[in-house]
């Protein structure tokens, strides 16, 4: 058994069974051999390609690969044995690695033929498609955090509700135009979040996101306006509508690089799969090609 016939073997025995070749019984083995035996030719295909001309995995890139595998294990000797109990050495591992990032950069390369997807594909795609783009009310919220500690004088729960009282009524007194830059230098200078260092804000976020408690209170607020003291898990908080975004369509100029990503990926996978098709065929004009036959190299995009 070669070692990159015993690689594949491994890997379609875990792939398949979740198991170790030599625990898998003869109907699995045998259908573990076929599945690697499948791989092994698919990957020979690929790296005879004249696509495979002129590739070479650089020693750093392997050996990072190699390693990054012998980490996986708990110590050396297990790594070792392992190897042992898949028929291969480090030095067979080596070598099936190799082909391995040698068929990745093949498949790359190919899927890097693809045609890029221009402005009118997509925003063609955004047009036809509008109920995709729906996105619910979310708002722009900012908060003040203090914390209960019975460990700490000031954060037992009494001193914690009379500070978090203390701020509300410092707000209260806060001119409208003023509240804003008046609360987020409260938060700046009390908060005990994190998100005290940017004013309290915690962003733009959608209803459920925050805990229920705050959700409540959020999203009954009216833009500009701060809510009652709320209790949570954390502690005591103080919540600040800064902007209300109301339910409605995702701008095309948000949504359209994930429309240019998926598009992308699908033509990627498409000239892939295309690619390997002619390949069979030309090694096997009979046989129709599919998806699998890139999915049992376990490497696509």
């Amino acid at each position: 058994m070669t070692g990159v016939l015993a690689h594949h073997l491994m890997r379609a025995a875990l792939a398949r069974y979740g198991k170790r070749y030599d625990q898998l019984d003869g109907a699995e083995q045998r259908r573990a051999d076929a599945d690697a035996r499948h791989a092994l030719r698919v990957e020979a295909l690929v790296l005879e390609s004249a696509e495979a001309a002129g590739v070479v995995i650089p020693e750093r890139s392997l050996t990072q690969t190699f390693e990054e595998v012998s980490g996986r294990y708990e110590s050396l000797d297990a790594f070792a044995a392992d190897l042992k109990a898949n028929g291969l050495t480090p030095e067979s591992l080596r070598s099936a690695l190799e082909r391995e990032l040698m068929v990745d950069a093949v498949l790359e390369k190919v899927a890097s033929m693809a045609p890029e997807a221009d402005e009118a594909e997509v925003r063609g795609w955004y047009d036809a498609h509008p109920m995709k783009f729906q996105a619910p009310e979310t708002r722009t919220v900012r908060h003040i955090l203090v914390t209960i500690n019975d460990d700490i004088p000031e954060n037992r729960r009494a001193a914690a509700r009379v500070r978090i009282d203390g701020l509300k009524a410092d707000l209260a007194g806060a001119a409208p135009e003023d509240l804003g830059a008046r609360f987020a230098d409260l938060a700046l200078r009390h908060s005990e979040c994190p998100s005290a260092l940017e004013g309290g804000r915690l962003g733009r976020v959608p209803a459920g996101k925050l805990y229920p408690e705050i959700d409540r209170v959020l999203f009954a607020l009216a833009e500009g306006a701060v809510g009652d003291v709320v209790e949570t898990e954390a502690g005591f908080h103080i919540v600040y509508c800064e902007i209300v975004h109301p339910a409605g369509q995702v701008p095309f100029a948000e949504a359209r690089d994930r429309i240019a990503g998926a598009m992308m990926k699908k033509r990627r996978e498409k000239t892939q799969t295309n690619w390997m098709a002619a390949l069979l065929k030309g090694a096997a004009p009979e046989r129709a090609a599919s998806r699998a036959d890139l999915e049992v190299l376990g490497r696509t995009v």
